[in-house]
């Protein structure tokens, strides 16, 4: 396993990005998913405020130009939230992580054909503040244990 590249700590917990073996690169960003009726009830213009948010955050703590592909990838999330949402919530707010990490580079699209995505959430453990975790994987059928 890669060092963790440090960024910016909020509330209390440190962002990181680090490649782990077999090449995924897990991410960690300090505010869980919003669910699909805090996305899709928007206007336009708070929607692309929420997806500039993940842009951002996924910008600044990962090297983009290393991770750049064209490729099928896996990508696992997982939202760590005191509430647990319903499955259309949370699979509908992931959506601007995905349009994020196409813009960036990361992923080619989010359609399934270069996408096999998986979403899951739980309450994080006492003490730890609400948060997200992201596992870019190019080999999708070895998912990492989050």
């Amino acid at each position: 396993m890669s060092p963790r590249v440090p960024a910016q700590p909020v509330n209390s917990m440190v962002c990181y990005s680090c490649v782990e073996p077999g090449g995924s690169l897990r991410i960690a960003l300090p505010f869980p998913t919003p669910s699909a009726n805090e996305w899709s009830g928007r206007a336009w213009y708070a929607r692309s405020r929420i997806k500039k948010k993940w842009l951002a955050a996924i910008c600044a703590i990962v090297r983009i130009a290393e991770h750049r592909t064209m490729d099928r990838m896996g990508v696992h999330i997982e939202r760590r939230a005191p509430r647990e949402l319903d499955l259309d919530n949370l699979y509908g707010g992931v959506k601007p992580i995905l349009d994020a990490m196409v813009e960036l580079g990361l992923l080619v699209d989010d359609r399934p054909r270069w996408l096999d995505l998986t979403v899951t959430q739980r309450k994080p453990d006492k003490g730890e503040p609400p948060h997200t975790i992201i596992v870019i994987d190019p080999n999708p059928r070895s998912w990492p244990m989050i």
